[in-house]
Protein backbone atom coordinates (compact mmCIF):
# COMPACT_ATOMS: atom_id res chain seq x y z
CA UNK A 1 0.00 0.00 0.00
CA UNK A 2 2.84 2.55 0.80
CA UNK A 3 3.99 2.37 -3.12
CA UNK A 4 0.36 3.28 -4.41
CA UNK A 5 1.05 6.24 -1.15
CA UNK A 6 3.90 6.87 -2.77
CA UNK A 7 2.57 6.85 -6.30
CA UNK A 8 -0.12 8.73 -5.57
CA UNK A 9 2.18 12.04 -4.23
CA UNK A 10 4.33 11.71 -6.92
CA UNK A 11 1.18 12.14 -9.25
CA UNK A 12 0.14 15.05 -7.60
CA UNK A 13 3.88 16.84 -7.70
CA UNK A 14 4.41 16.24 -10.96
CA UNK A 15 0.61 17.53 -12.05
CA UNK A 16 1.53 20.40 -10.45
CA UNK A 17 4.82 20.86 -11.90
CA UNK A 18 4.27 19.93 -15.22
CA UNK A 19 1.15 21.74 -15.42
CA UNK A 20 2.34 25.10 -14.29
CA UNK A 21 4.42 25.57 -17.61
CA UNK A 22 2.05 23.35 -20.11
CA UNK A 23 -1.74 23.43 -20.89
CA UNK A 24 -1.14 20.54 -23.23
CA UNK A 25 -1.32 17.36 -22.74
CA UNK A 26 -3.72 17.95 -19.53
CA UNK A 27 -2.09 16.23 -16.91
CA UNK A 28 -4.49 14.08 -15.61
CA UNK A 29 -4.16 11.71 -12.63
CA UNK A 30 -5.53 8.53 -14.92
CA UNK A 31 -2.23 9.38 -17.16
CA UNK A 32 0.23 10.30 -15.19
CA UNK A 33 -0.59 7.21 -13.06
CA UNK A 34 0.70 4.87 -15.93
CA UNK A 35 1.83 7.11 -18.58
CA UNK A 36 1.75 5.96 -22.32
CA UNK A 37 4.43 6.55 -24.39
CA UNK A 38 2.40 9.23 -26.85
CA UNK A 39 1.75 10.96 -23.50
CA UNK A 40 5.34 11.08 -22.44
CA UNK A 41 6.51 12.14 -25.78
CA UNK A 42 3.94 14.84 -26.15
CA UNK A 43 4.78 16.31 -22.35
CA UNK A 44 8.19 16.73 -23.64
CA UNK A 45 7.34 18.34 -26.75
CA UNK A 46 5.28 20.57 -25.07
CA UNK A 47 7.76 21.57 -22.51
CA UNK A 48 10.63 22.30 -25.36
CA UNK A 49 8.31 24.67 -27.42
CA UNK A 50 7.26 26.49 -23.99
CA UNK A 51 10.89 27.01 -22.57
CA UNK A 52 13.60 25.80 -25.62
CA UNK A 53 14.55 22.74 -23.27
CA UNK A 54 15.72 20.00 -25.10
CA UNK A 55 15.82 22.02 -28.19
CA UNK A 56 17.78 20.05 -30.73
CA UNK A 57 18.26 17.09 -28.94
CA UNK A 58 15.58 15.32 -31.20
CA UNK A 59 15.27 15.17 -35.47
CA UNK A 60 13.68 13.61 -38.19
CA UNK A 61 10.99 11.39 -36.97
CA UNK A 62 11.24 11.25 -33.10
CA UNK A 63 9.72 14.86 -33.43
CA UNK A 64 6.68 12.75 -34.36
CA UNK A 65 5.23 10.87 -31.46
CA UNK A 66 3.47 8.29 -34.50
CA UNK A 67 6.16 7.67 -36.40
CA UNK A 68 8.09 5.95 -32.92
CA UNK A 69 6.53 2.86 -33.53
CA UNK A 70 9.14 0.23 -32.50
CA UNK A 71 10.55 -0.22 -28.98
CA UNK A 72 13.84 0.40 -29.77
CA UNK A 73 13.15 3.57 -31.20
CA UNK A 74 11.13 4.41 -28.22
CA UNK A 75 13.77 3.17 -25.71
CA UNK A 76 16.40 5.60 -27.87
CA UNK A 77 13.96 8.60 -27.51
CA UNK A 78 13.74 8.19 -23.23
CA UNK A 79 17.60 7.09 -23.04
CA UNK A 80 18.05 10.75 -24.79
CA UNK A 81 15.82 12.59 -22.44
CA UNK A 82 16.21 11.16 -19.06
CA UNK A 83 20.34 11.29 -19.93
CA UNK A 84 19.76 15.40 -20.60
CA UNK A 85 17.63 16.08 -17.56
CA UNK A 86 20.53 13.92 -15.39
CA UNK A 87 23.19 16.32 -17.35
CA UNK A 88 21.37 19.01 -15.78
CA UNK A 89 20.62 18.27 -12.41
CA UNK A 90 24.42 16.27 -12.31
CA UNK A 91 23.02 12.76 -11.60
CA UNK A 92 22.33 9.69 -13.52
CA UNK A 93 18.02 9.54 -12.79
CA UNK A 94 16.34 6.89 -11.53
CA UNK A 95 14.77 5.51 -14.22
CA UNK A 96 14.64 2.96 -16.87
CA UNK A 97 13.48 3.65 -20.23
CA UNK A 98 12.41 0.36 -20.65
CA UNK A 99 10.54 -0.28 -17.52
CA UNK A 100 8.78 3.29 -18.63
CA UNK A 101 8.01 1.43 -22.20
CA UNK A 102 6.45 -1.61 -20.57
CA UNK A 103 3.64 1.07 -18.18
CA UNK A 104 6.16 0.27 -15.36
CA UNK A 105 7.37 1.73 -12.26
CA UNK A 106 5.06 5.20 -13.12
CA UNK A 107 6.81 6.37 -9.75
CA UNK A 108 10.12 6.92 -11.53
CA UNK A 109 8.57 8.34 -14.48
CA UNK A 110 7.07 10.66 -12.44
CA UNK A 111 10.16 11.85 -10.27
CA UNK A 112 11.25 12.52 -14.05
CA UNK A 113 8.41 14.63 -14.70
CA UNK A 114 9.60 16.65 -11.41
CA UNK A 115 13.03 16.61 -12.40
CA UNK A 116 12.46 17.63 -16.54
CA UNK A 117 10.10 20.78 -14.95
CA UNK A 118 12.72 21.88 -12.41
CA UNK A 119 15.42 21.64 -14.90
CA UNK A 120 13.46 23.26 -17.84
CA UNK A 121 12.78 26.47 -15.87
CA UNK A 122 16.05 26.81 -14.23
CA UNK A 123 17.62 29.93 -16.00
CA UNK A 124 20.85 29.26 -15.07
CA UNK A 125 21.71 26.38 -16.76
CA UNK A 126 23.11 26.28 -20.57
CA UNK A 127 20.02 24.23 -22.33
CA UNK A 128 22.30 24.04 -25.68
CA UNK A 129 25.60 23.10 -23.60
CA UNK A 130 23.55 20.07 -22.27
CA UNK A 131 21.78 19.30 -25.59
CA UNK A 132 25.34 19.35 -26.97
CA UNK A 133 26.80 16.81 -24.48
CA UNK A 134 23.95 14.78 -24.48
CA UNK A 135 24.16 13.72 -27.84
CA UNK A 136 27.74 13.32 -28.02
CA UNK A 137 27.43 10.21 -25.38
CA UNK A 138 28.30 12.14 -22.22
CA UNK A 139 26.71 10.61 -18.93
CA UNK A 140 25.10 12.51 -16.27
CA UNK A 141 27.61 13.03 -13.52
CA UNK A 142 30.44 13.28 -16.02
CA UNK A 143 31.51 16.99 -16.37
CA UNK A 144 29.70 18.63 -14.12
CA UNK A 145 26.27 20.36 -14.57
CA UNK A 146 26.57 22.84 -17.52
CA UNK A 147 25.57 26.63 -16.31
CA UNK A 148 25.81 29.72 -18.57
CA UNK A 149 28.60 31.00 -18.12
CA UNK A 150 28.88 34.89 -17.20
CA UNK A 151 31.01 37.35 -19.31
CA UNK A 152 34.37 39.01 -18.30
CA UNK A 153 32.64 42.08 -19.10
CA UNK A 154 29.45 41.29 -16.96
CA UNK A 155 31.57 40.83 -13.93
CA UNK A 156 33.71 43.93 -14.61
CA UNK A 157 30.45 46.13 -14.40
CA UNK A 158 29.40 44.49 -11.84
CA UNK A 159 32.63 44.33 -9.35
CA UNK A 160 32.98 48.42 -10.31
CA UNK A 161 28.84 49.34 -9.16
CA UNK A 162 29.81 46.98 -5.98
CA UNK A 163 32.75 48.95 -5.39
CA UNK A 164 34.82 45.90 -5.18
CA UNK A 165 36.89 47.01 -8.25
CA UNK A 166 40.62 47.40 -7.80
CA UNK A 167 43.26 48.17 -10.61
Amino acid sequence: MKMAEDLDSLVAVAKTKIGDIIQKPKMTEKLLSKPPFRFIHDTISAITAQTGFGEGLYSGPELDSAAITEKQAKLDYLDKIFRLVGICKGSQLEVRSTKVVQGLEAEFTNKFFIALAEVCVDGNLDFAEAVRRTLAGENPGEKGIPLKRVSSYLIVVISFLTGSFQL
